[in-house]
């Protein structure tokens, strides 16, 4: 008989600030997972349960319960299976218990609409934390110049602060969400699925962490996955190695396909700079055009590199 569980995961501390809303928003998923396999688990979390749809911890009702710290350890090692299946099968192997199956692959975000928030072509998750750099894209400044010179409308909200619900509105209201492996890609989930392109470093790999219905990019490395939070010894060179120009192309595409595919509320995006792509050169870091002349396709490819 499965014992009745509290999950928790405490935020970690780097360099003295909280980190981890990923970990603690994947947690609210391993909680309802384990309820979908007949398991009784709530979430004791106070962030991650005003976000998200769980059942939440209370000590008048649950103070029998079994507190129980999700985790997919060891956590800096690839499991082919990803994380919360690796997760799952701790759980599973600690109280003796069949394999549990994953019946959830997006995070349960409790959506309120916030009228003041302006829809935007593109919603850009820019950095991914302290917990290790080499999960960031260096050329993010770069790219959002280009944005600007072909009239493509976007909300940086990592450096606009764009938090909680606040950030899940302005994510589900534009028309494509570009951001990293980070908490941020774990809460847009629900609300950017089919519309979500990550840049993939070599620190994990795509499968690993991320079950969502986003496309990536990635640059293939020999050294990846890595786990590494310093010493990288190629230079950072899995994310280096993606191009503006690159990501350019595919922000574009997607963007002249869902102009095709469907009316928007505000016709904002300037088709003028899908056909004819404003050149922004000290910011590239090759000379391949956009391929604007290939054929569009009906929705972003989660496995095309």
């Amino acid at each position: 008989m499965p014992p009745n569980v509290v999950i928790f995961r405490p935020p970690g501390i780097v360099n003295g600030v909280a980190e981890g809303l990923g970990d603690r928003l994947l947690a609210s998923t391993f909680a309802l997972i384990l309820n979908d396999n007949g398991v009784r688990a709530v979430l004791d979390d106070d962030l991650a349960g005003e976000l998200v749809r769980c059942p939440t911890f209370d000590p008048a009702r649950h103070g029998d319960y079994r507190r129980y710290r999700f985790n997919y350890e060891p956590e800096n090692r690839y499991f082919p299976g990803g994380l919360m299946r690796r997760a799952l099968d701790n759980f599973a192997q600690q109280f003796g218990l069949q394999a549990l199956q994953i019946t959830r692959t997006a995070v349960a975000v409790q959506y309120s609409s916030q009228f003041d928030v302006e829809p935007v072509d593109v919603a850009l998750c820019t950095e991914s934390g302290g917990w290790s750099p080499y999960r960031n894209w260096p050329h993010f400044d770069c790219l959002k110049k280009s944005l600007e010179a072909n009239g493509i409308s976007f909300c940086d909200l990592t450096k606009e602060g764009k938090r909680g619900m606040e950030c899940v509105n302005y994510i589900r209201k534009a028309r494509l969400y570009v951001g990293l492996e980070t908490g941020v890609s774990h809460l847009a989930s629900s609300v950017a699925a089919g519309k979500g392109l990550i840049i993939q470093s070599g620190y994990s790999t795509f499968d690993y962490w991320c079950p969502y219905e986003y496309a990536y990019i990635a640059n293939p490395v020999p050294c990846a996955p890595c786990f590494r939070r310093n010493g990288c010894p190629s230079d950072h060179a899995c994310m280096r190695g993606i191009t503006v120009e690159r990501v350019l192309d595919r922000i574009l595409t997607w963007l002249r396909s869902s102009a095709l595919a469907r009316t928007t509320n505000a016709p904002r995006l300037v088709l003028t700079g899908h056909r004819r792509l404003v050149r922004v050169p000290v910011c590239f870091a090759d000379s391949a055009k956009p391929n604007l002349a290939a054929p569009i396709p009906g929705e972003i490819d989660r496995g095309r590199h």
